[in-house]
Order: structure tokens, then sequence, then C-alpha cells
């Protein structure tokens, strides 16, 4: 039943429709239970489903570099990304789909803030490869004040690179290793560097975030940070299986 309020306002149910107000906003909608979903309809949610809690399972395990950096809507446009990327090419019975059967190569560098795009502020180049379940990662010698933007307030800079492995069906993390290159601006290059991760296991879903820390240091005070919400050069640069 619905019921005319004072100010002319219709609050309630009428057949198969409820009439609220949100936000000042007068809502019309069906009520719950009284559309039927089909079997693709449903299909598609679980898969949609899925596609969120992969792309909340892979932000949560970039925390190291995201820091609660990212812009607020990053994990929108993320979760819409990891089901395009679910869903393309993607050959799987409809509503049992997952990421490591989709196009990973849709994921490649996704910016984690809008307001400060990676490659805007590093033009350094990491190449990267799986070799015997270990990846490397490669940096070249580089001129720092030409590869990276420096901040006004800005002496220092960290080079992060992120690597984790992630269960395509527990959606657990089941490996991560950091590894960083402290930057003074002060200084004119840097040698070139390689890592390698430890032996990583099979059939995971393999991600490689970078990111850009700014510092600016005080006699007293040390190391202080630069980056913010507002400002952070972060990115998922690579999705891969092992």
């Amino acid at each position: 039943m619905a019921k005319i309020t004072s100010s002319g306002q219709i609050k309630g149910t009428v057949g198969p429709v409820s009439y609220r107000f949100l936000s000042g906003q007068a809502i019309v909608q069906s009520r719950p239970g009284t559309v039927k979903q089909s079997k693709a309809t449903k299909a598609s949610g679980f898969d949609f489903g899925r596609a969120s809690r992969t792309s909340k399972a892979i932000r949560t395990a970039l925390f190291p570099v995201l820091r609660d950096f990212e812009d607020p809507a990053f994990y929108r446009r993320f979760t819409g990304l990891v089901t395009k990327a679910t869903l393309a090419g993607n050959s799987g019975i409809s509503g049992r789909r997952s990421l490591n059967d989709g196009d990973l190569s849709l994921l490649a560098n996704t910016d984690c803030n809008s307001n400060s795009p990676f490659s805007r502020y590093s033009l350094v180049e990491v190449d990267g490869g799986i070799e015997n379940h270990r990846m490397s990662l490669s940096l070249p010698a580089f001129d720092i004040k030409e590869q990276l933007v420096q901040l006004p307030n800005a002496t220092h800079a960290t080079l992060c690179y992120l690597v984790v492995a992630i269960n395509p069906e527990t959606l657990t993390e089941t490996y991560a290793e950091m590894f960083e290159l402290p930057l003074s601006f002060e200084d004119g290059s840097t040698a070139a560097v390689e890592w390698l991760t430890g032996p990583l296991p099979e059939n995971q879903l393999l991600v490689v975030a970078s990111a850009v820390f700014y510092f600016r240091k005080n006699k007293l005070a040390g190391m202080i940070g630069q980056n913010s919400r507002e400002f952070h050069p972060c990115e998922i640069t690579a999705v891969l299986l092992t």
C-alpha cells in the first residue's frame, strides 16, 4: 500500500512498483522479487559477480603500492575493466567464466589514480618475463631528471615494482614481492638494475604494478612523503598467467 504524505509525496508500494525518496529525488522501482530473471540474465550476473570479486582481490593485494592513494572512482573503473577482460575472447560457459580465461592484455597500463597518470611522471621502461617459474624485472641505466618528472618540493623519489600472484579460483594471494629503487634528484643517472622473484606458484594470476613515491628531505623530520589521494603515479603494468 502507498500513502500520500502531507507534502504530496507518495511512499510505499502499489502493485509491482514501490515509491521512495533518495537524496531529495523521487524514485520508482520494481518491488524485490517481482522481476523474474532469465537463465541468461542470471548467468551474466554470476559472471559479473565473479569479476567484481576478482577486482577486489587484486586491489586488496596491491595495497603495498596503492596505500589508499587511488582515486575514489578507481574501484568502479577497474571492476568494469576486469569484467570486460573476463568476457573478451572467453569461450567458457556463461556463468562460470573467470579472468584467467579472458583477455588479460586489456588490463595493461591501468592507472590507479586518474589525477596523475603514471606514464606522465615516469618514462622509465621496465622489461620483464617469466622463465623457470620466476619473473625477472630489469631497468636500463637512465638519466633521473630526464626520465622522472621532479615535483617542485621533491628531493628524492623511489620507483616501486610489486609482483603479486593470486589464485584465480579462491582469489587468495599466494605470492608477493616488491622491488624498490631509491633515487636522488641531485644524482645525474643510475646504473641498470635487474631483479628476480622467488619461485612462483603455477596457474596463478600474476599482477605487476608500478608506482613512483616522491619525498622531500628535511634535516630534522627526515623523508617526508609527497604522495596523496590527489597525487599518486601508480599503474597496473601487466596481468599475466604463471
